[in-house]
């Protein structure tokens, strides 16, 4: 089993099983919504209502968009090959990712838009009309409007983990390295948290109710259980909240709670186990 992602709700969630089968999870009512098998699954998307999904797989497969209420395949693009895709707040947009460029796709023809070159992997906020983008040169906050640079931020490592975003700010994760929370109108950081030696944080969650960012810890070298750690948005101060089994978690239900590998739904404000989705059914 291997989780992969959430909608852009975060309360479906998505996992593979022997790499061709699917499940989706609606999370609220801790119930399977369907099972579909797919080509060789490498990475997957699915829109908000569950309604449509897209998988990547290697060289031959490439690309393809499936219709979850019957698993009829709606198109596939083979001569996209080993990437990575994930949807738009957009409902027209799906974006694949290869390691120099981001190539945004219709998602009802699967048909190329414009290459955004030197993108290695993108962010958009779901409070305002930006996108953060990843470049080998740093962070740039980009305003959909118009394409405007509003902002630019440096990177500190070779390897961006994970971005959440508040009204005005954004949290950049990245491998062995600080966790940094910018101002998106300027670029200004506002806070940075060093986390111990030849540790990072994989993942990452805003909480609106909660009003804190999240972060899951973690130390490749030694491996073991995540650390769940909470984070004040305006000093960027830490809290420990509790340990979290497993090698495999995601953020869901609007960063209040994690799902693990196993299954198990756990509570981001206290650590505490909020029920499980069964896997193995």
């Amino acid at each position: 089993m291997r989780i992969l992602q959430t909608n852009w709700q975060r309360n479906i969630l998505l996992q593979t099983e022997h790499e061709r089968i699917v499940h989706a999870w609606h999370l609220e009512s801790r119930k399977r919504i369907w099972t579909m098998e797919t080509t060789f699954t490498t990475s997957a998307a699915i829109n908000d209502d569950a309604s449509e999904l897209y998988v990547t797989s290697r060289a031959y497969y490439g690309i393809a968009a499936y219709r979850c209420c019957d698993g009829q395949e709606l198109w596939r693009r083979k001569d996209l090959g080993d990437r990575s895709v994930k949807c738009s707040r957009n409902p027209k947009i799906l974006y694949s990712f290869n390691p120099t460029s981001c190539e945004p796709l219709n998602r009802l023809t699967g048909k190329s838009k414009s290459l955004l070159r030197g993108v290695h992997e993108l962010w958009e906020s779901p409070y305002q009309a930006i996108r953060l983008f990843e470049k080998k040169s740093g962070y740039q906050v980009v305003r959909d409007e118009d394409q405007t640079v509003v902002a630019k931020m440096p990177r500190l490592s070779f390897a961006t983990l994970d971005v959440c975003f508040t009204p005005s700010t954004v949290l950049i994760s990245e491998s062995r390295e600080a966790v940094r929370c910018f101002d998106t109108q300027c670029g200004r950081q506002l806070w940075r948290h060093d986390p111990p030696s030849d540790s990072h944080y994989i993942l990452l969650a805003f909480a609106p109710a909660l009003e804190k960012f999240f972060g899951l810890q973690w130390n490749p070298r030694r491996g073991g259980d995540y650390e769940l750690f909470s984070f004040d948005p305006v000093s960027g101060r830490p809290a420990h909240i509790s340990s979290v089994v497993g090698d495999d978690a995601v953020f869901c239900l609007d960063g209040t709670a994690i799902v693990t590998r196993e299954g198990r739904m756990i509570s981001v404000e206290d650590g505490m186990k909020m029920g499980r989705l069964d896997f193995t059914s």
